[in-house]
């Protein structure tokens, strides 16, 4: 039988060099005698291949599973939690189109998912995820982006795969 796939929580514990926060900035002095590990059950089906997670509030997350395969799409839905993935809410399925995914969030109404395959997308949700757009589709034949996050509650930042080098004539 397979194991069930889990999510996992950090959150630090007030004291001296810590604060009441969950995910979004963790201390890095002294961190052992203040932090717990949870282990919470991730929404995700045994379909799912992989998850990517973004942090949307301190104490909320947005959880990108992305299942069942099909010619250069993925079965892809997102889940959100208030309470650091104690327990989760599913919030919407963005298009199919593009192997895989990775979530980012600028606030917990705005988020981005990048994917690729034949080509590589972006798709927005302005609404917390219950309804997703595409707004970019790069005909890139699938390279893909290598880094996606927010520098701002309104900005956010995106970067291509490094394009693959021809090898120097002999």
């Amino acid at each position: 039988m397979a194991s069930a796939r889990r999510a996992l929580t950090v959150r630090c514990q007030p004291g001296p060099a810590t604060s009441p926060i969950g995910l979004a900035a963790l201390p890095l002095p002294t961190l052992s005698p203040a932090m717990t590990i949870t282990f919470h059950p991730a929404p995700c089906t045994t379909m799912a291949r992989e998850s990517s997670v973004a942090v949307i509030a301190s104490a909320g997350l947005a959880l990108l599973c992305t299942g069942q395969g099909y010619t250069g799409h993925t079965v892809k839905t997102v889940y959100t939690s208030g309470k650091l993935g104690a327990t989760w809410n599913k919030a919407g399925v963005p298009d199919s189109a593009g192997d895989g995914g990775t979530i980012a969030a600028a606030s917990p109404t705005q988020l981005v998912i990048a994917t690729a395959s034949a080509a590589s997308w972006l798709y927005y949700s302005g609404d917390g995820a219950a309804q997703w757009q595409t707004v970019l589709t790069e005909p890139d034949g699938g390279q893909g982006w290598a880094d996606l996050g927010f520098t701002t509650a309104s900005d956010g930042v995106v970067s291509t795969a490094p394009r693959a080098r021809a090898s120097p004539a002999s």
